[in-house]
């Protein structure tokens, strides 16, 4: 067979096109410029160039299965997208002096990887195979569907080659399935965008699908309850985060504190004064208190009187907190016996600080 005469022309999308490096059984394959397409006997096919190097470390033979090479793609079909792929048709190459045509069956030969002067280069192959440090040039031809088709990858076997076109923008008044549809007949070459797009195809295909098997919608009416959520939703709550001091001060008579002395450990001798801190309210997180306290000794005399501000508390309603403090003279184990403790001020989560009435 003659060396196919053909008239190429390139791609119709601008931007060009990048097809990544892959590796096949110890083959490196690259693509050193953009696809093209090219009619033959009124047939469209795709033309890529390749270069097929074998690993310079090879101990064995490397084998490519030409009839296993594939392009993949996107067809339209009556308005709706498929992925398709069609098989290797021939493969031209500069480095034989000979276009090859592809088959898979008994019929084609295989090119064996150490080839005397006299060696006849077969016409129908489907396998090469390489010794270490060959290289083989040539062009890829695949026979495009009748169908739009649209390119994304080509495979050797399990290992693909991602085919893209350079990055741009696609713009949309709106989107749907058919819309989609109509933007990839624009192209040639999928960009990573448009190929995002397509995903997005199917997401809208499945939902379209479900749409069409439901009823039609029915008026859709939205009354109001008679409900009257002022029974149910108690206001004092409003008036608590609106800061109404009013509100706020009745909850300071809901704070107990109870206190005692009580030894550090088994066997310290230091005692520390333990507090209490009890919010018997349904509103409201007292964040601090201000307490002044006295320390009395078994004989009911004054050892110490202080005031002391705790601040850093989350104590909700209905809660109960212990709050442990030892920042007052050392005394004799004896001599403390008891701590009174006056509760002067309350600091609450809505910012506002209360007084004990003593304090007013």
């Amino acid at each position: 067979m003659k060396t196919m005469g053909y008239s190429a022309f390139l791609i119709s999308d601008a931007g060009s096109v990048i097809i990544e490096e892959s590796k096949h059984d110890g083959i490196t394959l690259t693509f050193p410029s953009d696809p093209v397409f090219a009619k033959y006997r009124g047939r469209l096919m795709a033309v890529i160039e390749v270069k097929m190097e074998s690993s310079k470390f090879s101990l064995t033979k490397s084998k490519l299965d030409l009839s296993g090479v594939k392009l993949h793609g996107v067809k339209i079909v009556e308005n709706k997208l498929f992925e398709d792929s069609v098989a290797l048709w021939a493969f031209e190459s500069r480095t034989l002096g000979k276009t090859l045509r592809i088959v898979s069956d008994g019929e084609a030969s295989k090119i064996p990887a150490k080839r005397d002067t006299n060696f006849v280069v077969p016409v129908i192959v489907n396998t090469i195979e390489f010794s270490s440090k060959e290289v083989h040039t040539g062009r890829l031809i695949f026979p495009l569907p009748d169908e739009w088709f649209v390119l994304s990858s080509v495979y050797f076997g399990q290992d693909g080659a991602k085919i893209r076109r350079e990055n741009a923008k696609i713009d949309l008044d709106s989107l749907s399935t058919g819309i989609v549809v109509e933007e990839l007949r624009k192209h040639r070459v999928f960009t990573d965008n448009l190929w995002d797009l397509y995903q997005l195809y199917k997401s809208l295909e499945n939902f379209e699908t479900k749409n069409e098997s439901l009823p039609e919608p029915m008026g859709e009416e939205i009354t109001v309850s008679d409900l009257d959520l002022e029974d149910s939703i108690p206001q004092a709550a409003d008036l608590y985060l609106s800061k109404d001091r009013k509100t706020t001060d009745s909850l300071h008579r809901e704070v107990v504190i109870q206190s005692s002395i009580e030894k550090l450990g088994t066997f310290s001798k230091k005692k520390a004064v333990v507090l209490r801190i009890m919010n018997n309210s349904d509103l409201g997180t007292v964040k601090g208190i201000h307490i002044s306290f006295r320390l009395i000794d078994p004989m009911g005399k004054e050892l110490y009187v202080a005031e002391k501000e705790l601040e850093g508390l989350s104590v909700g309603p209905g809660e109960a907190k212990k709050q442990v403090f030892t920042d007052f003279p050392e005394f004799a184990d004896q001599q403390l016996e008891r701590v009174v403790v006056n509760l002067m001020s309350i600091s609450w989560s809505n910012g506002l600080k209360t007084l004990s009435a003593s304090e007013e």
